[in-house]
């Protein structure tokens, strides 16, 4: 299995091409971990994105981390 990492700070507006372009590959063993970064589980940017989670996508709340690196090192614990 692969783990993608998808991590979103702004750029909301692209997660359904992002998810389905995940979705319609081939290859199919793999995990979609979203991490929503500066925004709270109140947000609409986080309520946009749980709406695409699943058994094989999870969105995680990164609100307390800064910058891009280190929430895609946060991700890496959830892999």
């Amino acid at each position: 299995m692969i783990s993608i990492l998808m991590p979103i700070y702004n750029g909301i507006e692209f997660i359904e091409e992002s998810v389905n372009s995940i979705k319609n590959q081939k290859y199919s063993n793999w995990e979609l971990i979203i991490g929503i970064n500066g925004h709270s589980e109140n947000s609409e940017v986080y309520q946009i994105a749980k709406k695409y989670e699943n058994e094989k996508i999870k969105v995680y709340d990164l609100q307390n981390v800064k910058g891009k690196s280190e929430a895609l090192n946060k991700m890496l614990e959830y892999c």
